[in-house]
């Protein structure tokens, strides 16, 4: 199954993903995934994700993210890595 979210750019050389879209497409991904697969959820016995590619996603003591996550499209650190 596959869900697309909204790659936002808000300034040029930024790439950020809202970590909320990121949360609701993979839910929705498992979802459907066990639905097609006519299989009962209980037997499961874990999950992997894969496809999210470098990333960080700042986060408070409750886990809830403070920020959109800069993902490896983001060039905003590159005069900081150059020197």
């Amino acid at each position: 199954h596959y869900i697309e979210y909204k790659l936002h750019t808000p300034r040029p050389s930024w790439a950020e993903h809202n970590p909320e879209d990121c949360w609701n497409a993979t839910a929705d991904t498992i979802k459907a995934a066990i639905t097609k697969s006519n299989i009962d959820a209980g037997e499961i016995k874990g999950v992997s994700i894969s496809a999210f590619s470098p990333g960080c996603i700042l986060i408070d003591k409750e886990g809830n993210a403070l920020q959109y996550s800069h993902i490896w499209m983001d060039r905003r650190g590159v005069k900081q890595s150059e020197w």
